[in-house]
């Protein structure tokens, strides 16, 4: 069992190998084949299946740990920890995402389609600025929500005839500075060309 080269996102290749074939004292042939197998494949949960191998791997040099125990109830945690002194806790390893504030804010989304737009219609690359409004959170610890509409929306919300007219002046005109904006109940934008950017 080998990890490749190519998708190592957090911890080096070799790291994780030495991690993997040290894992047989608490993994079982085929789970170690299932951890080389989501290791080797990029898909969503893959920096999940690296932070689990690394703490695996570093708790296992503390003392005994089982992985996955069968334990009372329907569940089983990740780690069954035993120390040399006795100490004991079971516990999950899990990741961190920002999958879901990334799909609420689609910044990202808006950035790449706005380029590949620019790109098309034969704009300059330099000069151009990006503002995005939120929504304004009367509740204490609410995340800021940015102001755009499904990416679905873009084309028409933004991205429409006024967006391409302004683009053709920025390049009809490429000393003048201009603004473009978007703004109604779900969406604000404003996107400003500025020459000497």
């Amino acid at each position: 069992m080998s990890i490749g080269e190519c998708l190592v996102a957090l911890f080096s290749r070799r790291f994780l190998q030495r991690a993997l074939t040290d894992s047989r004292s608490y993994l079982s042939r085929e789970e170690q084949q299932a951890f080389c197998t989501d290791l080797n494949t990029f898909r969503e949960n893959y920096l999940a299946k690296e932070w689990e191998l690394a703490i695996l791997h570093a708790v296992s040099a503390l003392g005994e740990l089982r992985y996955e125990p069968q334990l009372t109830g329907t569940r089983r945690p990740d780690i069954l920890f035993t120390g040399k002194d006795g100490f004991s806790f079971a516990a999950d390893v899990t990741a961190v995402s920002d999958k879901n504030i990334h799909k609420q804010n689609p910044s990202e989304a808006l950035q790449r389609e706005f380029w590949t737009r620019v790109r098309k219609l034969g704009a300059n690359d330099g000069g151009f600025d990006i503002r995005i409004g939120a929504y304004r959170e009367t509740a204490q610890n609410v995340k800021p929500r940015l102001k755009l509409p499904k990416i679905a929306d873009f084309p028409t919300k933004i991205f429409g005839k006024n967006f391409s007219r302004f683009i053709h002046e920025t390049t009809a005109s490429p000393n003048a500075m201009r603004q473009f904006s978007v703004e109604d109940h779900e969406t604000s934008v404003l996107i400003t060309y500025n020459p000497q950017r």
